[in-house]
C-alpha cells in the first residue's frame, strides 16, 4: 500500500499533467481556430482584402524607386557625358595657353539638344544637385576653378570626374 505523502505527491502529479494538458490545448485551438478561420470564405475575403493590395502597394514602390534610379543615373550619365565632351572638343584651347578662349568655347556647342544653351557651370550645378555629398563637393571645386582658376587648376580639378584626361 502507499502511504499518504506518496498518494498526495501522485495526485499532484495528475494535477500537475492535467494543467500541463489544458494549456497546450489552449494553445492548439487557438492556432487551429486562426487555419480554420483563414479556411472560411469570410477569412479568404479578409486576407485577400489586406494582404493582395500590402504586397500589390508594395511592387509598386519597388518599382518607383528602381524607375527614379535609372532616370537618376541616366541623367548623371548625360552630364558627365556632355562635359566630358564639351571638355575634350576644346582642350586645344586650354593647350596653346588661352583658358579664356577654352572657357567661351566650351559654351559653344552642346551634344545632347536638352542641354543647348546651358553653359558647364549650369551643366555642373545641375550635377551637384543629383549626386552624392562627396561627389558634390569636388564638382563644386571644379565649377569654381573654372570660373576663377589659372590653366593647370582647371586641368587638374577637371579629372575628378574624368572629365578631362591627358
Amino acid at each position: 500500500m502507499l502511504t499518504d505523502s506518496e498518494k498526495l505527491r501522485i495526485r499532484e502529479e495528475e494535477i500537475y499533467r492535467e494543467e500541463v494538458k489544458n494549456e497546450l490545448s489552449k494553445n492548439s485551438k487557438c492556432k487551429n481556430s486562426i487555419f480554420s478561420f483563414l479556411d472560411t470564405q469570410h477569412g479568404i475575403f479578409i486576407s485577400s482584402a489586406i494582404i493582395l493590395p500590402l504586397c500589390i502597394w508594395l511592387f509598386t514602390v519597388l518599382q518607383i524607386h528602381y524607375s527614379n534610379t535609372q532616370v537618376k543615373t541616366s541623367h548623371i550619365e548625360k552630364l558627365d557625358h556632355e562635359i566630358t565632351l564639351r571638355v575634350s572638343n576644346n582642350i586645344q584651347y586650354l593647350d596653346r595657353g588661352g583658358l579664356d578662349q577654352f572657357k567661351t568655347q566650351i559654351d559653344s556647342f552642346s551634344v545632347y539638344p536638352q542641354f543647348s544653351g546651358i553653359k558647364v557651370q549650369g551643366l555642373m550645378l545641375e550635377l551637384e544637385k543629383i549626386v552624392s555629398k562627396e561627389e558634390r563637393n569636388n564638382i563644386a571645386e571644379a565649377r569654381n576653378v573654372l570660373i576663377s582658376g589659372n590653366e593647370q587648376e582647371v586641368r587638374q580639378k577637371l579629372k575628378i570626374r574624368s572629365w578631362y584626361e591627358e
